[in-house]
């Protein structure tokens, strides 16, 4: 049933790519012809090229992550440590600490200079055996080249934006020579013009959701415990929504359509990894409170079900 389930989710991804890329060059082809797609295919190998090399140390410095100790939390080091392992991964993940507030979890890099960064909300909010399954759903992503996916996705999503900028000057621009020389509006040329960046967002956006939805399921049968991240995912939309009636007096939208989210709905995500449970096991997701400075604690520091 997972393997059949990633399989279609692969395809999934596959199929999204290849439209990006149909549409890029259409796109390119519509505004320049030959060239404008020998273009398109030049700019996106160009950045491609030079966003895997720009080095994860630099990105992270950007972000103001800070490395994570042995010392500081040598128990999420070794759950690192059998995860990467069960992942095959040829490197471990580096562990980076963000001073956020806003409970989150995320992969960068790649699998030869894989990272990932915990910020402070999410070792606040949840205890350790959680933290582990949003662990093991970001190693997910190195292990499946998800970053590099979705690096790719964003470049094509970018290219397919540029050239329907400047395909849309340029129709400006001769638009007074088609109607005195009483010329035919190329309408479909028009239509492709304001609505390719659309379609090519949304395109992005599904493959977004496509690798989340594939973390999940992934990372679930790594760690060998659904109920850790769905635990997880309940208590960090708590917190999320909890934030935002704080700051804006009002719960954060969840209302917004599925089609303009990079992530699928929380309640959706927990549904999916607790159908894996047998019946009658989903009344024990963990509803203790978590340690409020986890990051002070020593290396014996224990979870729930013990050390």
């Amino acid at each position: 049933m997972l393997r059949n389930q990633k399989a279609i989710n692969l395809l999934h991804a596959a199929v999204i790519l290849v439209a990006m890329s149909l549409l890029l060059g259409l796109l390119g082809w519509s505004v320049a012809g030959t060239m404008g797609l020998l273009y398109a295919l030049f700019m996106g190998t160009l950045i491609l090229v030079f966003s895997v090399k720009f080095p994860t140390a630099h990105v992270l410095r950007l972000y103001g992550a800070v490395p994570l100790s042995q010392t500081q939390f040598a128990a999420l080091h070794s759950a690192v440590d059998v995860l990467s392992a069960r992942a095959d991964l040829p490197v471990k993940p580096r562990l980076f600490y963000l001073a956020s507030k806003i409970p989150n979890a995320f992969a960068i890099g790649s699998k030869i200079q894989p990272a990932v960064v915990v910020t402070y909300g999410l070792l606040r909010t949840l205890n350790l055996r959680e933290i582990v399954g949003v662990i093991a759903h970001e190693i997910s992503h190195i292990r499946h080249n998800d970053l590099w996916l979705l690096r790719l996705a964003d470049i094509l999503n970018r290219l397919t934006t540029w050239f329907s900028i400047i395909g849309q000057l340029l129709l400006f621009i001769y638009l007074p020579v088609l109607i005195w020389g009483q010329k035919p509006i190329p309408w479909l040329a028009v239509i492709l013009l304001i609505v390719s960046p659309i379609v090519s967002k949304l395109l992005e956006l599904a493959l977004a959701r496509n690798r989340e939805i594939d973390a999940d399921l992934d990372g679930v049968a790594m760690s060998g415990d659904p109920l850790a991240l769905a635990s997880a995912l309940r208590k960090m939309k708590s917190e999320d929504s909890g934030l935002f009636a704080r700051i804006l007096g009002r719960g954060k939208n969840n209302d917004q359509s599925s089609l303009w989210r990079t992530h699928p709905h929380t309640s959706d995500r927990i549904k999916r990894i607790l159908s894996r449970l047998r019946e009658g096991e989903t009344d024990k997701i963990s509803s203790r409170p978590s340690h409020l400075n986890p990051l002070k604690r020593n290396a014996y520091w224990c979870h729930d079900i013990g050390c």
